[in-house]
């Protein structure tokens, strides 16, 4: 007999709300937005259990790595990038159902399964970005997409 593989359980609303809660109470301290979003990289990757979650940077119009928490054993950065580029690029949401098919990924983790990116705006610039990732296919719905881009509308405020 075979034990049934059991995935992990996806947020909730209810988590987000927590979480919301949270992101503005973080927002409203006098430390630096690196610490801000330090922060709140640690609180998304806590309650949320994503495989890796952080914040990249736009400057001079390069996309530079922030603040992260991940569960790997290697800091991996760079597979994040082509999803992000085109969240950059395109000034939008991208979430990728399957990595395997998603055009130009680059392979780093051999457990990420999909992503999301979601950008943030300051003056209508892209000027942050936020990127998860899972390792299974098909991870995230619209909880997290709309909540997600919540927290960022949150961080914006702050930019």
């Amino acid at each position: 007999m075979f034990e049934p593989v059991i995935a992990p359980s996806r947020p909730t609303q209810e988590q987000y709300n927590k979480i919301l809660f949270r992101v503005n109470h973080l927002i409203k301290n006098d430390q630096s937005i690196e610490i801000k979003l330090k922060h709140i990289a640690d609180l998304l990757f806590d309650e949320l259990k994503f495989s890796w979650i952080g914040f990249y940077q736009i400057k001079n119009h390069e996309i530079q790595l922030g603040p992260f928490q991940h569960n790997n054993l290697f800091q991996n950065s760079l597979n994040n990038l082509n999803v992000c580029r085109l969240a950059y690029n395109e000034e939008r949401i991208v979430l990728v159902e399957d990595v395997e098919v998603f055009p130009g990924h680059i392979l780093l983790d051999e457990g990420c399964r999909s992503e999301i990116a979601l950008p943030a705006f300051k003056n209508g610039e892209v000027v942050l970005l936020l990127y998860a990732s899972s390792h299974e296919v098909d991870y995230f719905t619209k909880i997290d997409k709309v909540n997600l881009a919540e927290v960022m509308g949150v961080i914006e405020s702050i930019l």
